[in-house]
Formats: structure tokens, C-alpha cells, sequence
């Protein structure tokens, strides 16, 4: 069995053996499978830190976050206008009052709308926290 290393290694223009001495299976510690594995986990863990707390990232994730929150309360103004444009053409929820021109009937609406609001504002208010 040799003393050299089984790894192999690139000049530029060829690749040569290694000429370490071998450790462990017939590799040297640098070209050893388990060493090459346990460097490359640290070098990722580091480059996912590094990114992860990149300014560019940060922003990227924040912009994102600042986007679902702008649907999520557009919808929920939908919902708002919807409920404040109830009509017989246009029921809100399969609404059937008898009578559209009553204050009740906008009242319950209106009841309804300030609770979708109220619950989008708290919802915002927790994402803040």
C-alpha cells in the first residue's frame, strides 16, 4: 500500500496525485470524504449567514412580508366595500333582506364591515409585535 494520498489535484493543465501522506482509507486529511463533507457543511453554514444577513436580503424579505400584508388588507377592504354595497343586484354573502332601504339592514353591514376591519388591524398590530 502506498503512503501517498489517493486524492488527486489540478495544476492548471493536469491532474497529479496528491502528495500528502495518507490518514484514513488510503486519503490524506484534505481529500478524505468525511473532512471534505465537514468543511463544506461549515463553508455553507457560513455563506447562509452571511446572506441571511445581508442589507439585500433583509430588504428583499421585509418587501415581501410589506406585500402579503398589503393583499391580505386589500382583501379585506374588498370584503369592506362589498358589505357596504349591498343591493338587490348585488348581494353581500347571499344577504336576503326584505328591505334594502331600511337602516337595520345597512346597520348589520356596517357592524360586519368595522369587525373584518378591526380584525385586519389587530392582525397587523400582531405582525408588528
Amino acid at each position: 500500500m502506498s503512503d501517498r494520498c489517493k486524492g488527486k489535484t489540478w495544476d492548471g493543465w493536469n491532474f497529479h496525485q496528491c502528495s500528502y501522506k495518507s490518514w484514513r482509507d488510503g486519503y490524506c486529511k484534505i481529500h478524505h470524504s468525511e473532512k471534505v463533507a465537514l468543511r463544506q457543511k461549515k463553508a455553507s453554514e457560513a455563506y447562509e449567514s452571511r446572506v441571511k444577513n445581508s442589507p439585500l436580503y433583509l430588504a428583499i424579505s421585509r418587501a415581501d412580508k410589506a406585500e402579503a400584508e398589503r393583499d391580505r388588507l386589500k382583501a379585506a377592504l374588498e370584503d369592506v366595500l362589498a358589505a357596504t354595497s349591498c343591493s338587490p343586484q348585488n348581494p353581500w354573502k347571499n344577504c336576503k333582506a326584505q328591505e334594502y332601504n331600511s337602516l337595520e339592514h345597512y346597520d348589520g353591514h356596517i357592524r360586519e364591515a368595522k369587525a373584518i376591519l378591526e380584525k385586519a388591524l389587530a392582525s397587523c398590530k400582531d405582525g408588528d409585535a
